[in-house]
């Protein structure tokens, strides 16, 4: 009897490691960083070819210190190597939140917000509206992986222009710092 008691306990443990060892953990998603939004509703991504010396798709600075946030998305337009930019610059940021963007320099000169360097949109700069400036909720905020992600709404503005203003929606970004 107690061979077969010993016997059922030995297949018990056996087959309780078994059935742990086949137990499948999720791994951790991958972190990726990037930068798209819709400009007047139209998908915009941020992407460069890869080069040595050439523009990244999303340039990225980030000052702990002070809170400073900011973003500098490009996207190659031809193959003539002709490039639309989105700039985006917050301060105060030090935790996830909502924020406004900065809409002017300290000299009170207006902030581009989107520059078109072959003319594919009515006009080729855009400027941050201070009577509407955009929002940026930041997400995700890991201080120990450096990693910060968010999304962004915007309306731009050049009263020079027929279509004075351009509609930033859906924006979405995430880099480590």
């Amino acid at each position: 009897m107690k061979t077969i008691q010993k016997l059922i306990l030995l297949f018990s443990t056996a087959l309780f490691f078994l059935s742990a060892s086949c137990e499948k953990q999720d791994p951790e998603p991958e972190f990726t960083q990037g930068f798209s939004c819709k400009i007047n509703g139209v998908e915009w991504v941020a992407k460069t070819p890869t080069s040595i010396s050439g523009p990244v798709p999303l340039l990225t600075y980030y000052d702990q210190s002070v809170g400073n946030l900011q973003l500098k998305a490009t996207r190659k337009n031809s193959e003539n190597n002709i490039y639309d930019v989105i700039n985006i610059v917050a301060n105060n940021i030090y935790e996830s939140g909502k924020y406004e963007m900065e809409t002017e320099y300290s000299n009170k000169d207006k902030r581009v917000g989107f520059h078109d360097n072959e003319n594919n949109f009515v006009c080729d700069v855009y400027f941050h509206d201070s009577l509407s400036p955009g929002h940026l909720k930041i997400c995700k905020f890991d201080k120990t992986n450096r990693e910060l992600s968010g999304t962004f709404n915007m309306t731009l503005i050049n009263t020079d222009c027929i279509d004075s203003l351009m509609y930033i929606t859906d924006g979405k970004f995430a880099f480590r710092y």
